[in-house]
């Protein structure tokens, strides 16, 4: 012990009642051994003298103030952070009971104002967007019309309406009001409804009304209801359209989806309901109508050909055959009339597909040779899982081969050759191993051809000259001469005059170009064909 070196335990003399006494100069234990056997007697015990004791009562005490201090500072903030949320409430609580109680102001005046022909016009205008049912006006509120305007009026209701009488519409105009001699009083049934429903009009009218029509005398007014769309059509139709186009989009008013939005709803003679199967393909291929170049509201129509697009006729039968045989336009449907041909060679599309094409779904050949067809091949590509046939060459595509391209796992021909694609060809086209054709000349591809060629066994023509690929091509590539290959073409040559060497190492190519696009046959090819 180094506090009490000298100190040694003593028994005490005593034994009162098994306490055992241990001495020293300075303290005196009593420790209770009676149950404790002697030799596990205490053998050194280390004592701290007073100093020490205070010194650790002091250091105890710090930490405890220190605690309280960080303590009160937590109850203060958390004690501010209540009262302005509490004033946050309080405040929107205030502004959200002033405009609740001025609505109802308005509402009241609205109702006063009955009688206000503009005042009623602007009120139903209002209740244009709506989605409640059917509204009919109550007994009380006829009763409340003024004097003035009962003269010479009649106003009957039928004492009910059928549900087939009633359209998809809350507004909907329906059966003829009769009309006799002129008299000074206003019918309406003998019982109120207990709830609201339609009552059928004789006059149709260019807005909605909760009012009753008020039908001056005179013969018979019978006026066929307008078959212009109704707003529950309309909001349904643009419910089920935001499930594929951009909110934004459809709000520009003069994008290609507004557009095409507009001619569903409005123009569109067999007008579609929102229940109609084949609404969404109507309406993908007016976007694409208009996303390229294709204009009949007043816009420029750049297409060569018109097809009968956009006519009343079935989407299966926007098709035009030109002398020659050629068709353009939707070239096939499938029996339950998806669309799975497209056929727009040399037709002057100018534009971008837009991505509601990628809806498309039972799409299974597309051919736009010869275009001016500009942007990137979008991701959303993935969609067209039912895709064999993809030709878009001499185009102004850009940007680089999406990844989803190659999940397109049906692909029989990828001919994009002559456009502006860049970036490298990923090693994941191995997995395309229907593919036939796959022409990629003339573009800006970089990096080396993938040793995953090699997969595609059914390869005939493949074709990646005038790009910036290098490297040298495997063995493993060169083995697809065991198969159908016919021809494989690659930069594997320099201009005579050239001192460099070629880009492309190929022992095995049918032909390689030099940096000139000039061309020298290798091998035996047959014809290569661009459309099937």
């Amino acid at each position: 012990d180094p506090y009490h070196k000298d100190y040694t335990p003593k028994r005490s003399p005593r034994n009162d009642g098994g306490v055992m006494h241990l001495h020293d100069s300075n303290l005196v234990v009593a420790t209770h051994v009676t149950s404790i056997p002697q030799e596990y007697a205490i053998k050194n015990t280390t004592l701290r003298n007073d100093d020490e004791c205070r010194s650790a009562e002091e250091d105890f005490l710090d930490q405890v103030r220190a605690f309280k201090r960080r303590r009160n500072k937590c109850l203060k903030k958390i004690t501010f952070f209540f009262l302005l949320f509490a004033s946050v409430a309080s405040v929107t609580w205030a502004v959200y009971s002033y405009l609740y109680v001025k609505e109802l102001d308005n509402n009241k005046k609205d109702s006063s104002n009955l009688g206000d022909p503009s005042k009623g016009l602007e009120k139903d205008n209002r209740n244009d967007a709506s989605d409640d049912p059917s509204i009919a006006p109550s007994p009380s509120t006829i009763e409340s019309l003024p004097q003035t305007m009962t003269p010479n009026l009649r106003i009957t209701f039928s004492p009910g309406a059928a549900s087939s009488d009633i359209t998809d519409s809350p507004f909907s105009l329906g059966s003829e009001i009769p009309i006799s001699s002129p008299i000074s009083t206003i019918t309406f049934p003998p019982t109120p409804l207990t709830q609201p429903s339609l009552y059928p009009s004789t006059i149709p009218t260019s807005f909605p009304n909760n009012h009753p029509t008020l039908v001056p005398t005179g013969s018979p007014v019978t006026t066929p209801p307008t078959n212009a769309p109704t707003t529950g059509r309309a909001a349904s139709i643009r419910k089920i359209i935001l499930g594929i186009s951009d909110i934004d989009k459809l709000n520009d008013g003069v994008s290609p989806q507004s557009r095409a939005l507009r001619w569903i709803i409005e123009d569109d003679a067999r007008s579609l309901s929102a229940n109609d199967p084949l609404l969404v393909q109507r309406f993908s291929l007016a976007c694409f109508f208009y996303s390229t170049g294709g204009g009949s509201d007043g816009y420029d129509n750049t297409w060569r050909y018109s097809t009968n697009w956009l006519s009343a006729k079935h989407e299966c039968e926007w098709v035009e055959v030109a002398e020659n045989g050629l068709a353009r336009g939707v070239w096939s449907c499938d029996n339950t009339g998806y669309v799975t041909k497209l056929q727009f060679p040399q037709s002057n599309l100018v534009g971008t597909l837009p991505n509601e094409f990628y809806e498309l779904r039972s799409l299974a050949y597309m051919n736009f040779y010869g275009n001016s067809l500009s942007g990137t091949i979008s991701f959303m590509v993935e969609k067209l899982t039912a895709l064999k046939y993809l030709l878009a060459p001499r185009n102004m595509l850009y940007g680089i081969l999406p990844e989803s391209l190659y999940t397109l796992t049906n692909l029989q021909k990828l001919v994009l050759f002559e456009n502006e694609l860049e970036g490298s060809i990923l090693s994941d086209i191995g997995g395309l191993t229907k593919l036939q054709e796959l022409k990629l000349a003339g573009n800006k591809l970089d990096g080396t051809v993938p040793d995953s060629l090699f997969q595609l066994t059914n390869a005939i023509h493949i074709s990646l000259e005038q790009n910036d690929l290098s490297g040298t091509i495997s063995s493993t590539i060169c083995s697809l001469w065991g198969g159908y290959l016919s021809s494989f073409v690659t930069d594997c040559a320099t201009s005579p005059n050239s001192s460099s060497l070629p880009e492309v190492n190929c022992p095995c190519c049918s032909s390689c170009c030099d940096e000139l696009g000039v061309c020298v046959q290798q091998r035996s090819m047959d014809a290569i064909t661009i459309f099937p």
